[in-house]
């Protein structure tokens, strides 16, 4: 199979910096797909980094914000990243859900210790990138 010397009219051309975001997207992948025991989807991953965002935003999200960023699948996508239940298969336990102290309905998603190492050494593997 021969490549084209040029890419189509209707294919976008890439940057530099579009080169590199691409990059650092592949290597966080690929780091994080190494600390898993089982496979994470894409949608999983994001969901993942949503909440570790709020967390160290200081404002950490709900079940019910991540179903308006994400959809309405999110609700069995999200709890692998919970922590250990017995009623629960697979669990990575890198998030833990506490009681929201205004709503008693929502509770607030919080990084574990284990989600807080899972995240410093995903910067850690960035940091060169970054």
């Amino acid at each position: 199979m021969q490549l084209p010397s040029q890419p189509a009219l209707d294919q976008p051309q890439l940057m530099p910096h579009d080169v590199k975001t691409l990059r650092h997207w592949a290597l966080g992948a690929a780091y994080m797909a190494s600390v898993t025991p089982i496979r994470l989807s894409s949608t999983q991953l994001a969901i993942f980094s949503y909440a570790a965002l709020a967390h160290y935003r200081g404002s950490p999200t709900t079940f019910s914000e991540l179903r308006d960023a994400f959809g309405g699948a999110v609700h069995c996508t999200y709890k692998v990243f919970l922590e250990r239940k017995r009623d629960r298969g697979v669990s990575l336990g890198w998030l833990k859900q506490v009681p929201h102290p205004q709503d008693i309905r929502q509770k607030l998603l919080y990084l574990t210790p284990t989600g807080r190492r899972v995240v410093q050494r995903l910067l850690e593997v960035l940091g060169p990138c970054l």
